[in-house]
This record gives C-alpha cells, sequence and structure tokens, in this order.
C-alpha cells in the first residue's frame, strides 16, 4: 500500500498542479486540436477519405508518444523551477515509482484527448476505428515506447537538470518523425532508413497504418524491440541517477 499511495501522491500533484499551470492546460486543451486541425484541414484540401485515415491515426499515436514521455518529464522539472527538489529528494518517494505516477498521469491525459479526437473525427472527417483490437495494441506500445523516452529524458534531467528540458521536450517528436507516422519510412535516406527501423515506435505505427492498406503487421520485431527499449530506458535511468548522485546533483530519489 505504501508504494500505491506514493505513487497517487505523484499523479494527484501532476493534476492539482494542472490548473495552476498554462503549460500543462494548453498540453490538453489546445496544442493537441491545433495539431489535428493544422494537418486534417490541409490533408482534405489535398487528400482522400483514406488519406484522412491515416493521418488522424497517425496523430492520435503521436500523442500517445508525446503524453506518456511529457508527463514524466515535466513533473520533474515543476520540481526545479518551483524550487521545491530538495523537498521531493527527502521524500520517500523512490525512483521507479515517480517514473510510474508521471506515467499514470500521462496516460490519463491522453485518454482525454484520445476521446476528443474520436469524436471531433466522427462528426467532422467520417472517421472511425475500423479495428479495435488492433487500435489498442498499437496505442500499448506506443505508450510503452512513451514511457521508454521519459525514462531516458528523466536521465538527461538528472545529470543537467532544467537545462535538459528542451531536448527532452524535442525527443519524442524526433523519433515519432523517423517512424513514419503518416508516411512508409522507404521514403528516408538509406542511414534514417536503417535507424528508423531500430525503432520499436516504427511498427506500432505500421500497425495503425495497416489498418487502412496503407501498412505492414509485423508483430515479432515490434515485441523484441520493445523489450529491448525498455531495458536501454530502465538503464539508462539507472546509471544516470547514479551518475547524478556521485556527482551531487541529486541527494536521494532511490
Amino acid at each position: 500500500m505504501g508504494a500505491v499511495s506514493r505513487i497517487y501522491s505523484q499523479v494527484y500533484k501532476n493534476f492539482k498542479t494542472l490548473r495552476g499551470s498554462a503549460f500543462r492546460l494548453f498540453d490538453v486543451l489546445a496544442w493537441p486540436y491545433i495539431l489535428l486541425f493544422s494537418i486534417t484541414l490541409f490533408v482534405g484540401f489535398v487528400g482522400g477519405k483514406r488519406y484522412m485515415d491515416m493521418v488522424i491515426l497517425g496523430i492520435i499515436g503521436w500523442r500517445c508518444v508525446y503524453h506518456l514521455q511529457i508527463d514524466m518529464v515535466t513533473s520533474l522539472t515543476e520540481e526545479y523551477w518551483n524550487n521545491s527538489i530538495p523537498h521531493l529528494m527527502v521524500s520517500p518517494i523512490r525512483r521507479l515509482e515517480f517514473i510510474l505516477g508521471g506515467a499514470i498521469s500521462g496516460a490519463v491525459k491522453f485518454l482525454f484527448v484520445l476521446a476528443s479526437y474520436l469524436v471531433i473525427g466522427h462528426f467532422l472527417y467520417a472517421f472511425h476505428v475500423e479495428d479495435y483490437a488492433l487500435f489498442a495494441v498499437a496505442l500499448l506500445f506506443l505508450g510503452v515506447f512513451g514511457i521508454v523516452l521519459g525514462m531516458i529524458s528523466l536521465g538527461l534531467i538528472y545529470i543537467f537538470q532544467e537545462d535538459a528540458f528542451t531536448v527532452a521536450f524535442l525527443i519524442p517528436d524526433v523519433l515519432v518523425l523517423l517512424s513514419g507516422v503518416y508516411y512508409p519510412t522507404t521514403v528516408f535516406p538509406e542511414p534514417v532508413y536503417t535507424l528508423s527501423q531500430l525503432l520499436a515506435s516504427t511498427y506500432a505505427f505500421d500497425l495503425l497504418k495497416a489498418m487502412v492498406g496503407m501498412g505492414t503487421v509485423r508483430i515479432q520485431p515490434l515485441v523484441i524491440l520493445t523489450l529491448a527499449w525498455l531495458g536501454i530506458g530502465l538503464a539508462f535511468n539507472r546509471l544516470a541517477y547514479d551518475y547524478a548522485r556521485r556527482r551531487g546533483r541529486l541527494a536521494r530519489l532511490g
């Protein structure tokens, strides 16, 4: 019960601070819809129904990765900005509990955005999910990839503190673009294409594109690479934490 209450404390904190943070509010109530309409209005002008469905699925997957990652990042950086990091360091919360708390609050925000996207997509673009099972599997793996990116981003923040926030903010967007969010990865030059095939998110986005006949279902590499990336994320977060503690940049978050 102690671990559950400590994880809940982070979820509660993240939602409690939502009302007083313009960044957090816009991240749920403004920017997701600017992204949606800026792309769907263009596609509606130049493309057809099939491309519209693919783009909406891609945007949904993108926001899944983003929200699972960014809430973990802002949960820690706001401690620095509010000069409350010493209080976090002396609290009983553990490192993985802190990570889970951020991931859960990010997942809740994504589910809100997902529901609104499905409603908007249905009424404005006649969009509907063709295969909910495949849709759920793709979002599950994209969510795990977002958590991995969150752990890597937190590792950078352990070392570089709030100076790493800008880089942490860019990481999910860059890797999502390399994953072929709206297009086949074959459009990339050979070195970039090879890199894209090492990203678990590439195969998860392929599941979404397969729902409209524009991607291939490849479960085996998706599972293998997701497990590999999860191991990398956990190891990097641990190593970065240990390094930061040895350098006196963190007191305790064990």
